[in-house]
């Protein structure tokens, strides 16, 4: 997964932004719901059909979702209540990016796309939620293509080179099989549990 190979290469440049914002008096969950909000502009971006710009606002969204956490790492406030707000919050934003290209769609009455769009948002929500309840069972869950990081980057990605469609194609895909991949898994380790 993108978290795993990038993270370790940029964890130095998310240090200094964090410590940066740290001394402007930014906390983590300032982050947290200014994504959020980043998210909401994205989303009503989207519906008025500008989608560069939608993808421009997605990616600010999508870097406040990784500064948050950095910057609760910096300042030693990392908790689990934290950690539960911030998936929260990334199940809601996903949720308004996603809607906001939906309704673009039903405007223009393109109901192929809306499905489309509305597996992709089924996906995303069981991608994490699969996630979750393994852990809450049975063992840590890393495994699968694609997590909430692939998923910004690729609908930003897709939105910015006029490869939305396509983009929104690969990510239905990707996202069930990541949801297979994860009760595949949870499948193996519970079956070498004694």
């Amino acid at each position: 997964m993108l978290r795993g190979f990038v993270y370790p290469r940029i964890k130095g440049i998310l240090t200094a932004i964090s410590k940066k914002a740290a001394n402007l008096g930014i906390r983590p969950n300032h982050l947290t719901f200014g994504g959020l909000g980043l998210s909401f502009v994205a989303a009503a971006i989207y519906a008025s059909g500008h989608f560069f710009f939608g993808g421009i606002f997605t990616l600010a969204a999508g870097a406040c979702d990784m500064l948050d956490g950095a910057l609760a790492r910096l300042e030693a406030k990392t908790s689990s209540f934290g950690a539960f707000l911030d998936s929260t919050i990334d199940r809601y934003s996903d949720f308004i990016l996603f809607s906001g290209i939906l309704i673009h769609y039903g405007i223009r009455g393109r109901v192929g796309i809306q499905v489309l769009i509305l597996v992709v948002m089924l996906g995303s929500l069981l991608t994490s939620y699969t996630k979750a309840r393994s852990e809450s069972l049975v063992t840590p869950c890393d495994v699968g293509m694609i997590e909430r990081p692939e998923r910004i980057i690729i609908l930003a990605a897709g939105s910015l080179f006029g490869l939305l469609i396509p983009a929104l194609w690969f990510l239905a895909i990707a996202s069930h099989l990541t949801v297979i991949q994860r009760i595949l898994h949870v499948r193996r380790q519970m079956r070498k549990k004694p």
